[in-house]
């Protein structure tokens, strides 16, 4: 039957080394536009129950499966850290971010979204350098989470944090928005406040009022 064919177990193999990962269909097509119509159309992915993504990294696709079948992302900054071999934990978030993006996973990107800016809150610090470069590099210019990591670092810039060797890297983009932002809290220092919830990126505003 149709509902027994969706219930059957997909193959995913992720990265150049092709790690293995077993997911149920359901799961997949439900929650990933990208997903649904790989294995539903009249592609190879469809006929073989196999989809392979050479340039996905295993710690991202990781915390996606986590995600799935919990629609809990890892708690605690150092669960990030383990699933990235140590690499810095909004690095991750980030390349979930854009996994989610490309792969169609909205509920994805909101959770991991929301969970990069509560963390940020409650740390008070700016995104380290590769995480802000990674995301220029790999999301639309008009993307909401660009101009949150432009605030954070002009209202939490940490000088202990800051990697020296990676200013040279750091997108033009970036820089002149960066400038643009400390001339505008200049005028108005109230804007060194951030409003979080502004960035969470509600939907509805029920939302808004329970945040």
């Amino acid at each position: 039957s149709a509902l027994a064919r969706e219930n059957d177990m997909v193959t995913v193999e992720i990265g150049e080394e092709h790690h293995v990962y077993h997911a149920y269909k359901a799961l997949l097509i439900h929650h990933s536009d990208y997903f649904r119509k790989a294995l539903k159309g009249p592609w190879k992915e469809s006929k073989e129950h196999k989809v392979t993504l050479e340039d996905i990294e295993p710690n991202t696709f990781d915390i996606f499966v986590i995600w799935l079948y919990t629609q809990r992302l890892p708690g605690i900054i150092s669960r990030w850290e383990e699933a990235s071999r140590h690499a810095q934990s909004d690095q991750e978030r980030i390349k979930a971010i854009v996994f989610a993006d490309r792969f169609l996973v909205p509920g994805f990107r909101k959770a991991v979204k929301i969970d990069l800016v509560d963390r940020t809150c409650v740390y008070e610090s700016n995104c380290c350098y590769p995480g802000i470069i990674y995301a220029f590099e790999h999301l639309r210019s008009d993307d909401p989470l660009l101009d949150f990591l432009v605030d954070v670092q002009c209202a939490f810039l940490d000088a202990e944090r800051d990697k020296a060797y990676l200013r040279s890297e750091l997108p033009n983009e970036f820089l002149i928005r960066v400038m643009l932002r400390y001339s505008k809290v200049l005028q108005k220092p109230e804007l060194q406040v951030l409003d979080w919830c502004s960035y969470h990126e509600h939907g509805f505003d029920e939302e808004k009022r329970v945040c």
